[in-house]
């Protein structure tokens, strides 16, 4: 596939004879190059539709119920896991790492974050330090959670 080179836009600046704040690529640039120029990537939450609150306020944790939550600890370890229904988890200590499945995006939540990870979801879950969490699977229609 050819290469394609970007010219710069014409300025304000560059029209009065002044400075341009664009500079121009040093070298061709690929087809693959151009395209992850051009076209940035959404956030993988965006794409996956996984919902993110970071560093929950003790407040939001009480409206929630979390402390009646179901619980889940672990050492560092990895595994693969799909959703069949929406899951939200609240991180009490350590961190996760998220693959989605067939991507090269990836997430990482840490200690006060809650995630709620939708149905249909598959990805390559890596647990990092002393993991703790507290979850609740929701039912179709169960959203008092929203």
């Amino acid at each position: 596939m050819a290469a394609m080179a970007i010219a710069a836009p014409p300025t304000t600046a560059m029209a009065k004879g002044g400075p341009s704040t664009f500079a121009a690529p040093k070298r061709k640039l690929s087809a693959k190059e151009l395209s992850r120029t051009i076209f940035r990537r959404k956030p993988m939450e965006q794409i996956y539709a996984i919902r993110v609150e970071r560093g929950v306020s003790e407040r939001r944790l009480e409206e929630l119920g979390v402390a009646d939550w179901s619980r889940w600890k672990s050492g560092e370890c990895g595994y693969l896991w799909d959703w069949i229904v929406d899951e939200w988890v609240y991180i009490v200590s350590g961190s996760l790492l998220v693959h989605p499945v067939n991507s090269d995006l990836s997430g990482e939540y840490f200690a006060g974050d809650l995630v709620r990870f939708p149905k249909w979801f598959d990805a390559q879950l890596f647990f990092r330090g002393d993991y703790e969490q507290r979850y609740r699977f929701v039912a179709y229609g169960d959203n008092e959670l929203d």
